[in-house]
């Protein structure tokens, strides 16, 4: 099973290079790492085209021509994966070794899912280092509270999103 990155930056100098490296250094290797470029005023596209000339066989970076916002980014970045299946991320996460070979491995042993959806630590100025917390502790929300579908679906509907998109893999022909 192949796995395309999409990962949209704009103005991310602080931690891109980090989340490059942590992309980088996966027990299952990424097939491609797709970078659009929103109009980065900052270092960002002097970075990541660093890690292109580095990696030309699994990186490829695009730059817009004009901002297309967030939604729009994202929406490019996807388009232009090829693998089987697409994991979203920003350009200020850290991923785990174990991500992509935990998510593939799901996808292989239930071919019906089409997308995967999993829990994130956050880090960075704002969290405190010495007490660990996750996307789902900053509102409580926990699986073992959402045991039907009916119960994602309200809980999303009335408490808003509980997936944020660098959480998510997407099955390509989704």
């Amino acid at each position: 099973m192949k796995i395309s990155v999409a990962l949209c930056t704009y103005n991310g100098e602080k931690y891109i290079a980090e989340q490059l490296e942590s992309i980088l250094k996966q027990e299952k290797s990424v097939y491609e790492i797709i970078i659009c470029d929103d109009g980065s005023t900052d270092d960002t596209l002097r970075i990541i085209t660093h890690y292109e000339n580095q990696f030309p066989e699994i990186i490829k970076v695009y730059q817009n021509s004009e901002n297309l916002g967030y939604i729009g980014n994202f929406e490019k970045a996807m388009s232009l994966c090829t693998g089987d299946l697409i994991c979203l991320c920003d350009q200020d996460d850290r991923w785990f070794t174990n991500k992509t070979a935990a998510i593939a491995e799901i996808f292989e042993k239930h071919p019906h899912i089409d997308i995967v959806c999993h829990n994130i630590k956050l880090f960075g100025e704002a969290i405190d280092p010495s007490e660990p917390i996750t996307y789902w502790d900053l509102d409580s929300t926990h699986p073992n509270t959402l045991t039907q579908p009916q119960d994602i679906i309200k809980r999303i509907l009335y408490q808003g999103n509980i997936f944020p998109g660098m959480s998510m893999a997407i099955r390509n022909t989704f």
